[in-house]
């Protein structure tokens, strides 16, 4: 007789999988048996009263049940699937029947319910206390204008689906319960999920993390960082309690290529502020760690001013041209791509640029002495961070590039080390940790930690001869009067910029 995770994947498959635009729509990825299996390695875990949320084909239930079987839990099981899609159902009620007869022959006597409801009206309006709450949400947005907007304002993050389950499967848990949930990254940082995580993280104990070195190996067609995370509601947080990470490099190939343990309180350095940190490497929270007194000033206490470009590309009104219908005195608008440490490219691989912007434009600005931060980083450059400083700009700025100008009197070399700064892997490490693989944000700008006044002085004075990434690094070793043996550690984590 074949484990009910296997079952579980067969129907997946026959059913359901290859239904693609169906499972888009709906925001539904069938978490594949290894990442069921994945989830629930950990023992100590109180499967007697259990939800499944967004339970699609059942696979979490089914890998729940398996693990009690190995831990040989004693206790009767019974299980609340909730899924809103009518279709699945009957599918859902075929792999739990099964996962039931499985268990009887192993000894547990399980029992389950299947609610086909709206779960974001249940979360607001019942209360439960459930042993276990496991979860993989839908990853869709909420829908502009739509019946799903007006209920996701209740939440505390009124934007993505999957926010709104975290908030729920943490109200349905039981003190001293567990939440195991499958999420994107996305969460940990940013605006819109501010309010998520300073209700969220106060109130658990983070004890696993299981992250993915390419994001197309975990779940097929999901352009987004996922991870897998065991949490605990109101267990005692000590000094020397730890959270275990596993680094995996596909869902079908889960063992480890890095494991390791951190301090709870280095991956969550704020838990009432909702401050959670992505380090990929053991080393990364040390290092920062290493040169942390060093690292004295905000962009806030410059009186640097984060900004974000004003111009979408699909909106005629905000003027934007298409290289074929330039005229010659359309101005440059600058995207992502055009950034780079050397400077601002007029050029992209020796031809003109792609898009301009009218004169005449609403959203046209003259800046000076500013710094343009490329966020391309999240899916394309192993780097999180490259920026170029400029002396003068008349023109666009598209909106997924991100600006600092200096508010009151003008400071170009110091704008000129920021930037060189910003380019180095002291400051690339930092962005890693605080916003993962996500797309940076002004918040995490804001939570970056530079160098003292007079450093970035003697940066900016010396960037133009120092444009080459290591010899930056090392320049900025030099200020920050590192050893060689401190200084060979940060090299190890080394990553040039992308070659032109």
């Amino acid at each position: 007789m074949m484990r009910p995770t296997e079952f579980a994947a067969q129907i997946a498959a026959n059913h359901i999988i290859g239904n693609r635009d169906f499972t888009k729509k709906i925001g539904y990825f069938p978490t594949p048996s290894e990442g069921g299996r994945l989830l629930f390695k950990e023992v100590g875990l109180d499967f007697s009263s259990m939800a499944d949320l967004g339970a699609g084909g059942g696979m979490l239930t089914a890998a729940a049940i398996e693990a009690a079987a190995r831990s040989k839990f004693a206790k009767e099981i019974h299980c609340t699937l909730y899924e809103n899609q009518i279709q699945i159902i009957p599918l859902l009620r075929k792999v739990m029947k099964y996962t039931q007869t499985w268990a009887k022959k192993m000894g547990i006597k399980f029992r389950y319910s299947i609610r086909c409801v709206d779960l974001m009206d249940v979360f607001l309006n019942e209360d439960f206390e459930y042993t276990l709450v496991v979860s993989n949400p839908p990853f869709v947005r909420v829908p502009a204008g739509s019946d799903l907007k007006e209920q996701a304002k209740k939440f505390m993050c009124k934007t993505n689906l999957y926010g709104a389950f975290m908030e729920g499967a943490l109200k349905w848990t039981s003190q001293k319960g567990h939440l195991l949930l499958i999420t994107p990254t996305s969460w940990k940082n940013g605006l819109y999920f501010s309010k998520l995580r300073e209700n969220f993280l106060p109130k658990v104990r983070l004890e696993r993390i299981v992250s993915f070195k390419h994001r197309h190996n975990v779940f097929k067609n999901v352009l987004q960082d996922i991870e897998f995370t065991i949490w605990c509601k109101g267990k005692r947080l000590t000094t020397k309690s730890k959270v275990k990470i596993t680094l995996a490099e596909k869902l079908s190939k889960v063992e480890p290529y890095n494991e390791f343990e951190l301090l709870h309180e280095a991956l969550i350095p704020n838990r009432d502020r909702g401050e959670i940190l992505t380090p990929d490497h053991p080393e990364q929270l040390a290092l920062i760690q290493s040169v942390s007194d060093k690292l004295t000033q905000t962009l806030d206490d410059l009186k640097v001013e984060v900004l974000i470009g004003q111009v979408v590309m699909f909106r005629e009104s905000d003027g934007v041209v298409n290289s074929k219908l330039r005229r010659e005195v359309d101005l440059q608008l600058i995207r992502e791509h055009h950034i780079r440490p050397t400077g601002l490219l007029n050029q992209v691989e020796g031809k003109e640029l792609e898009q301009w912007i009218r004169q005449d434009s609403p959203n046209i600005k003259s800046r000076k002495n500013i710094v343009l931060v490329s966020r391309r980083g999240a899916k394309n450059d192993r780097r999180r961070l490259v920026t170029s400083f400029v002396t003068e700009h008349h023109g666009g700025i598209e909106n997924k590039v991100m600006y600092l100008e200096r508010t009151g009197r003008a400071a170009p070399t110091l704008m000129k080390g920021i930037s060189a700064f910003m380019n180095s892997s002291f400051a690339d490490i930092q962005i890693r940790c605080i916003c993962g693989g996500t797309m940076i944000n002004k918040g995490d700008l804001l939570r970056l930690r530079l160098p003292k006044r007079k450093n970035l002085l003697t940066l900016g004075k010396m960037l133009e001869s120092h444009t080459e990434a290591k010899e930056l690094d090392r320049l900025i070793a030099s200020l920050f009067r590192l050893e060689d043996c401190v200084f060979d550690c940060w090299e190890g984590h080394f990553s040039p910029w992308k070659s032109q």
